[in-house]
């Protein structure tokens, strides 16, 4: 019964911990819940529909938009995308 407390913590605090550092990393610039944008004042991520930002995110990972956001885009995986785009969707 231990193990199984144990291990379902540890999952848990994993878990927590990868969601929670999906939009960490894009803190600096566009704020804890994407209100905000240091570069492109008129492209606010949680103004944007989650089709929106996952557009824009493809196509900065893909290096066909932007400039800073080719390289922060780069190592993101469709999972990471998708959960930035559900995070910061206009609500």
């Amino acid at each position: 019964m231990k193990k199984i407390v144990i291990a379902t913590i540890a999952a848990l605090a994993v878990s927590s911990t990868l969601m929670a550092a999906i939009p960490r990393s894009c803190n600096a610039c566009h704020g804890d819940d994407g209100s905000k944008n240091t570069v492109k004042k008129d492209l606010v991520p949680n103004k944007l529909s989650s089709a929106e930002i996952s557009t824009k995110l493809h196509a900065f990972r893909a290096g066909t938009e932007g400039t800073v956001m080719k390289v922060m885009a780069k190592p993101l995986t469709d999972a990471q995308i998708a959960e930035v785009a559900k995070a910061w969707a206009k609500k």
